[in-house]
């Protein structure tokens, strides 16, 4: 016998989840549905899902069971669920679409489609800076590229407003993102550029036209 487990990324309304990765195990001796929580979770919450009739464990709880009953991992197949990803419900209740595994990697296949195209080829030496939500496809799609091309990924400390800080550490040479946050990014660059003195905007501007006219003659 099979049960559905559904990782979350938090426990807070049981019908309003950000859900992250569904996996099927085997856990036959257990007759209700179960929900597996990141984070730590109230006794108030527990009892909540309790009087629906689902089973609720934090992480570190799960991983015991993990430990104390030990299983060959099984090989997902193409039509297995891969991600239940949620709308952000702002036209109503967050809707759950169900993404097959086969659904995850003809997306990464269409990426590296779709990067093919450029002179420049992407390395293990190029770096993506996260900070688009977790559950967001967007951000998903380019992370699991990243994760097959054996690339990095870097994640945003939490402040948007302060994502040029995160820029100056991790020095990203990939970026996805919204045109506001862009907005953000090209209004902190005209803000350091004001800051300048004379000859270091001149310079600035001899280097910023030269690189201009070099991605002219490559398009």
């Amino acid at each position: 016998m099979l049960k559905l487990i559904l990782f979350l990324s938090k426990i807070k309304r049981l019908n309003s989840y950000w859900i992250l990765n569904v996996h099927i195990l085997d856990v036959s001796r257990v007759r209700k549905p179960l929900i597996v929580c990141f984070t730590s979770m109230e006794d108030e919450e527990k009892e909540k899902a309790d009087s629906i009739g689902i089973k609720s464990f934090s992480w570190n709880d799960f991983l015991y069971m993990g430990s104390q009953h030990p299983s060959e991992l099984q090989t997902p197949q193409p039509s297995n669920i891969c991600t239940i990803m949620y709308t952000s419900g702002t036209n109503g209740d967050p809707k759950g679409v169900i993404l097959t595994h086969e659904n995850a990697t003809t997306t990464i296949f269409g990426v590296d489609l779709f990067m093919k195209q450029f002179e420049e080829k992407m390395t293990i030496d190029d770096v993506y800076l996260s900070f688009l939500p977790l559950a967001h496809i967007l951000d998903r799609m380019i992370e699991e590229y990243f994760f097959r091309m054996g690339a990095s990924v870097g994640f945003y400390h939490g402040d948007i407003n302060a994502i040029q800080d995160d820029m100056i550490e991790l020095k990203p040479t990939f970026l996805a993102g919204v045109p506001r946050v862009l907005e953000r990014i090209y209004e902190g660059v005209l803000k350091g550029l004001e800051e300048l003195n004379p000859r270091r905007r001149k310079i600035f501007d001899i280097l910023y036209n030269h690189k201009l006219r070099w991605f002219e003659i490559r398009l």
